[in-house]
């Protein structure tokens, strides 16, 4: 690790970033490297247990809920062809996955045609206004 520098840490209260100094060592371990900059970026116990912790909240965006199928899959093809530029997934790194943008979701009689997974509401929320009136934020069941 260089001996000076800056990082951002995502912890679910939001981003932090800070400047890390050579105090910070490399020892093969990334819970102690975890441990060392959430010292130095002055990060709360609760904020590094939030950071360490399993457990995460997704998001979806629903833009409807319909009984026919066939017009379920429409919907999200009409939502696929305005090329949003929003991800069909989580996205990690910077690097989305190659998924469609709108996906149906069978419940019984109820076809859901839902936009996305979110680790972020702030994000999902704005993919809802982009979507307009009848998109909303929902969570999504623990697996």
């Amino acid at each position: 690790m260089p001996a000076e520098g800056s990082v951002e840490l995502y912890f679910n209260t939001g981003k932090v970033e800070c400047d890390y100094s050579a105090d910070i060592q490399w020892n093969g371990s990334l819970p102690a490297l975890f441990h060392q900059v959430a010292t130095a970026c002055h990060a709360t116990r609760a904020e590094r247990a939030s950071a360490m912790s399993t457990v995460t909240q997704l998001y979806t965006v629903q833009v409807g809920a319909l009984r026919n199928e066939a017009n379920a899959n429409r919907l999200a093809a009409e939502i696929d062809a305005l090329e949003l530029g929003t991800h069909g997934f989580i996205e990690f790194g910077g690097f989305p996955a190659n998924n469609a943008t709108a996906h149906v979701i069978s419940e019984g009689a109820v076809y859901r045609v839902w936009v996305g997974a979110f680790l972020d509401r702030r994000e999902a929320e704005a993919v809802a206004a982009a979507l307009g009136e009848g998109a909303y934020v929902r969570s999504l069941p623990a697996a």
